[in-house]
């Protein structure tokens, strides 16, 4: 995106140097309405991608939630660290939830890093789940 608003003006300008004042107004049209599109598709991007992280993050809260059940039916010493390793893992989820909504807010040009961080983190959680998961069973 970054790119795009360093070409975009540079392009313009080129073009508008070797065009008449009407072609030149069209140009600048045509060059405001690619950049809206590619805004509008960003925009949509960063939406579907909240849908499908808080879809896995609600998914994995129900998991956890049957482990912490699992807590409460085992001895003491397994309920013990079960809880322990729950706590931890409400520890990871919250971080990608404080993750996500710093990304909510984030700019078009950050939206790329912070994804990936989030992706990390998210990845980081899960196999922290499956790792506790097998751990219990």
């Amino acid at each position: 995106m970054k790119t795009i608003k360093i070409l975009l003006p540079i392009l313009v300008l080129a073009i508008f140097v070797g065009c008449k004042k009407n072609d030149r107004r069209e140009i600048k049209q045509q060059a405001e309405q690619m950049l809206n599109e590619a805004k509008s598709h960003l925009a949509a991007n960063k939406d579907e991608y909240f849908r499908k992280i808080e879809t896995e993050l609600a998914e994995l809260d129900l998991q956890i939630k049957k482990l912490n059940e699992k807590a409460e039916k085992a001895g003491a010493r397994t309920r013990v660290e079960i809880l322990h390793e729950v706590q931890e893992l409400f520890k990871k989820r919250e971080a990608v939830q404080k993750s996500l909504d710093r990304l909510k807010s984030a700019s078009a040009e950050t939206f790329k890093d912070a994804e990936s961080e989030i992706d990390d983190a998210m990845e980081d959680l899960k196999k922290s789940y499956d790792k506790t998961r097998s751990r219990f069973e």
